[in-house]
C-alpha cells in the first residue's frame, strides 16, 4: 500500500478510490491472519491425529507382545514334551500329563498376572 501511494498513479489521487484500496489491503490482512490461525489449528489437529493413531498402534503391539510372551513357554514345553525320545520326565508316571498341563495353566496365570500388575492392559 506504501508503493502504491507513493505512485503518481491519477486513479489513486482520488480520495475515494483511495480509501477503497485501502480497505482491501485491510481486508486482505485480516484474511491472511485467518489462513495463519486455520494453518495453525491443522497443523494441530494432524499432530493430535498422529497421536491418536500411534497410541492405537501402541495398544495393538502391546497385546501381541502379551499373547507372544504367554504362548512361546507353552509352545516351548508342549515341544519338548511332544518329542518321540527317550527319557521324558513324567512319561512314566499315570498323572504326568494331569501334572504337565496344571503346570501350563499356572504358568499362563503367572504370566497374566505379572502383565496385569504391570498395567500392560491399560
Amino acid at each position: 500500500m506504501a508503493g502504491l501511494s507513493a505512485s503518481d498513479n491519477e486513479a489513486l489521487k482520488d480520495p475515494h478510490q483511495k480509501a477503497y484500496l485501502q480497505d482491501l489491503v485491510s481486508e486482505a490482512e485480516i484474511a491472511q491472519r485467518g489462513i495463519y490461525r486455520l494453518e495453525s489449528r491443522l497443523n494441530d489437529l494432524n499432530a493430535y491425529y498422529q497421536m491418536a493413531s500411534s497410541d492405537k498402534v501402541d495398544k495393538r503391539l502391546r497385546m501381541l507382545t502379551i499373547i507372544s510372551a504367554i504362548t512361546l513357554p507353552l509352545g516351548l514345553i508342549a515341544g519338548l514334551l511332544g518329542m518321540n525320545v527317550g527319557g521324558v520326565p513324567g512319561l512314566t508316571n499315570p498323572n504326568g500329563f494331569v501334572v504337565v498341563i496344571i503346570s501350563m495353566i499356572v504358568l499362563t496365570a503367572v504370566e497374566l498376572l505379572f502383565f496385569w500388575r504391570g498395567g500392560w492392559f491399560e
